[in-house]
């Protein structure tokens, strides 16, 4: 008597995202909360001399561009990707996050004292989240 091993069923897995609160750029929203921590939105627009955008608030660009490094889209085509994800946006509270051009534009107008000045905060920051 000859027996057959029976055929096996291919697996099927369904992975669904159910948290509201989740975004495709892992750690967003624990760096959304250590942000609000440190309030470097406020840090930041203290600072003299930032150019101004028509568009957002100069610290809000220098809050897009941080959050960029962190989540390696450190280049400014990149950061479009950041503003395109509606979940991400929410959690940094961030309205949108400017265009590659207004990026290059802005950065253009920042001079080498206000860079200093970022500089110098970015060590304070660094400091006080020891």
């Amino acid at each position: 008597m000859k027996t057959t091993a029976p055929t096996p069923t291919p697996l099927c897995y369904s992975i669904e995202a159910t948290e509201p609160r989740l975004t495709g750029y892992g750690g967003a929203g624990l760096l959304a909360r250590f942000f609000q921590q440190l309030h470097p939105p406020q840090s930041l627009a203290a600072l003299p001399g930032l150019p101004q955008t028509r568009k957002a608030p100069p610290a809000q660009v220098l809050v897009a561009m941080l959050y960029g490094l962190v989540l390696d889209r450190s280049r400014q085509a990149h950061l479009a990707d950041l503003g395109a994800d509606p979940v991400f946006l929410q959690l940094a509270g961030m309205e949108g996050i400017l265009s590659q051009s207004a990026l290059s534009r802005f950065l253009s107008r920042l001079r080498m004292p206000t860079a200093h000045a970022v500089l110098e905060l970015n060590r304070t920051l660094v400091a006080g989240a020891r």
